[in-house]
């Protein structure tokens, strides 16, 4: 026979190098199973607490199904139960909805219902204020002041955010606001790609040790918090931002992190005057106190249990005060830093945010001159802060002065108009205007109701139950005006209730798509008695699309006050009265 035969050639081997490879990267993720299944809090030593005789861990910044969380109130409430959290603050998304949770539970947490706001500086969180009767507005300065009306406190949401549609970009704001030095969702997104792998490997087996992976140090925060305490008072909280979900689509979500794995990556820790309140609303009055005044510190339960961190300043005749009081220097004051801490834990005492002493035991140090002291604790090896104390102030008169005063927002003086707009005594080119499905009751012009007796136009609305926009009532002047040469506008008003009104000058802006005019204008809440308000043109701010940047008082178009959905909820109904409206 003829021809031949193919020879078969070596059989391929797995590469040598590649199977061990293998191995490694399996021993080495085995490895991290194992630690990641025993990991837990850092023990603690026998040290004993000092200062305040209640301490209670919360959860701040949390968002539930009402705005862009995955649970549901019921849902969130259960989980913090499970987590041990002695209270929890919701904050969901510009709204206020404490009939929504069951906040008086039985051994469950204290549930304080406040709102993250939206506001063109960033987003404020606002805690202990009651339910609004209107929306809130948009600009930081309006936001503030409705989160002092309705008794809360504002603090800064993710300030150094990598979103940059949430950052807070105004921290020279006049203003009370205090600052989340630790947000969650902030230290994710800036954890490096090497931390969120080791985070979504070791999740499974131990969640709390996985997220604890993506905390950095807080160095921009702590920072930024520093300057303004540098100026003023200003109280510091730790949040979680807690969603409960990892989005994947608009509609779509997983439910990872858990709210339970999530309440164990950030607490703030209340340092009361008096014992825990029995009934729930006075605890819910306590603890909210205790937060806005920075009586409180920051911690990291994953690291250890903060419970009996103490730092206090002793005054000469035995008194303590603890984070967030003010006491004036005297000499024979002390600073004391203690409790019961892991083994090695570095305490940083710093003064007027800088650095003045560090120590590897507790502190009991004399205080030689005024400043503002705070301390942050570190664990052995560990960059993140297992804690980060809020300040005392230890201040001079000169200094607390100083601190009070950048504290108060200054108040722009009233100034009545010398160019009269409408007066209401005679025919008034306001005329009413709505959508179909809203009315206005009529006439609008109350003969007798005036601030002096005389008339005054009324504004009685009736928003549609909706909920399709555009849902509005408007009281309507449309005369060409010049009002070159003026500040503003004046007016008076007052309310049947709380409610939020648009005052809005048009200007002709051939540009806009919207009739040749651009809408300008101010938010307005009203009050149950006369009240008079100045509307700079400086302060008014556009709502087109296209805007050529800046209102010109010399075309004016159009004069409105308004209330749409974007003011008051759908279906609200009320009465509003206005007179004088001058130019200034």
């Amino acid at each position: 026979m003829s021809g031949t035969s193919a020879e078969a050639g070596p059989t391929p081997r797995p590469s040598r190098w590649g199977g061990r490879l293998l191995r490694a990267v399996v021993l080495v993720g085995a490895f991290l199973w194992i630690r990641a299944f025993f990991a837990g809090p850092s023990p603690l030593g026998s040290g004993e607490s000092f200062g305040s005789p209640e301490r209670l861990s919360g959860v701040v910044h949390v968002h539930t199904n009402l705005s862009d969380g995955r649970g549901t109130p019921a849902e969130v409430v259960e989980a913090a139960r499970r987590a041990g959290v002695d209270f929890l603050v919701v904050t969901d998304h510009n709204r206020v909805d404490p009939e929504r949770f069951d906040t008086g539970a039985a051994g469950g947490p204290v549930v304080i219902v406040g709102s993250e706001i939206s506001t063109d500086a960033g987003h404020i969180l606002a805690i202990g204020i009651r339910p609004p009767t209107f929306e809130f507005s948009g600009t930081l300065r309006e936001v503030l002041d409705d989160v002092r009306h309705l008794g809360g406190c504002a603090f800064v949401a993710h300030p150094t955010s990598p979103r940059g549609e949430t950052r807070f970009t105004r921290e020279d704001a006049a203003g009370d606001w205090g600052v989340e030095v630790v947000n969650g969702d902030t230290a994710w997104r800036e954890a490096s790609v090497f931390s969120l792998a080791l985070a979504a490997w070791t999740y499974p087996v131990n969640p709390s040790f996985a997220l604890s992976r993506t905390l950095g140090d807080f160095r921009t925060e702590r920072a930024l918090w520093d300057r303004v305490l540098a100026r003023r008072f200003a109280p510091g909280i730790g949040g979680t931002d807690a969603h409960g979900r990892i989005p994947i689509s608009r509609t779509r979500s997983l439910g990872i992190p858990s709210y339970e794995a999530l309440f164990n990556l950030a607490r703030t820790v209340v340092h009361l005057r008096e014992p825990r309140p029995t009934a729930p609303a006075a605890a819910r009055d306590a603890i909210v106190r205790a937060l806005c005044a920075g009586e409180s510190v920051v911690a990291i339960p994953s690291l250890a249990d903060a419970k009996g961190f103490s730092f206090v300043a002793q005054a000469p005749d035995g008194a303590l005060f603890g984070p967030g009081q003010v006491l004036p220097f005297v000499p024979g004051l002390r600073l004391r830093v203690g409790g019961p801490m892991p083994s090695g834990t570095r305490l940083d005492l710093l003064a007027s945010g800088g650095a003045a002493l560090s120590s590897e035991s507790s502190m009991d140090i004399p205080v030689d001159r005024p400043g503002v002291y705070r301390v942050e604790a570190y664990l052995p090896g560990v960059a993140t802060p297992w804690v980060l104390s809020n300040p005392i102030s230890i201040l001079s008169p000169e200094m607390e002065a100083a601190r009070i005063a950048a504290a108060t927002s200054a108040a722009a003086p009233l100034l009545e108009g010398r160019t009269q707009i409408a007066r209401f005594e005679t025919p008034s080119a306001f005329a009413p205007e709505h959508d179909p499905a809203s009315a206005i009751d009529e006439p609008i012009v109350d003969a007798s109701a005036g601030r002096n007796g005389g008339a005054a136009a009324r504004l009685s609305f009736h928003l549609s139950s909706g909920p399709r926009p555009p849902v509005w009532t408007a009281l309507v002047d449309r005369t060409p005006r010049d009002l070159s040469g003026h500040d503003g506008v004046s007016f008076w008003m007052k309310a049947d209730g709380e409610y939020r009104i648009w005052f809005q000058i048009r200007d002709r802006n051939p540009a806009s798509d919207d009739e040749g005019t651009e809408a300008w204008f101010a938010s307005i809440r009203t009050t149950t008695e006369w009240t008079h308000f100045n509307v700079p043109f400086a302060d008014l701010r556009s709502i087109n699309r296209k805007t050529d940047g800046s209102f010109d008082p010399a075309k004016i178009a159009h004069m409105v006050f308004v209330i749409d959905h974007g003011a008051m909820r759908f279906g609200s109904a009320g009465r509003i009265w206005i007179d004088d409206i001058t130019a200034y």
